[in-house]
């Protein structure tokens, strides 16, 4: 499973503090703490975690949560 964080304004895909429209080049987190952590860290607005299992086509993905502010 891909844990990603999407911006909810842009559609675009958070990566080492930039983003990106390309799901296969954002950042992936292996637990929903580093996920968390990274946008706190980043201090990240208005955006969702995505999850994505392995069998979707790109861009379809299982569960997708919107964050409340954070910080």
């Amino acid at each position: 499973m891909k844990r990603l964080i999407r911006s909810l304004r842009t559609q675009e895909f958070f990566t080492e503090g930039t983003w990106t429209l390309d799901p296969a080049l954002a950042q992936h987190f292996p637990d929903t703490r580093d996920l968390l952590m990274t946008c706190a860290e980043y201090h990240l607005k208005d955006v969702e975690v995505a999850l994505q299992l392995g069998y979707e086509p790109p861009g379809n993905y299982d569960v997708r949560v919107p964050l409340p502010p954070l910080g």
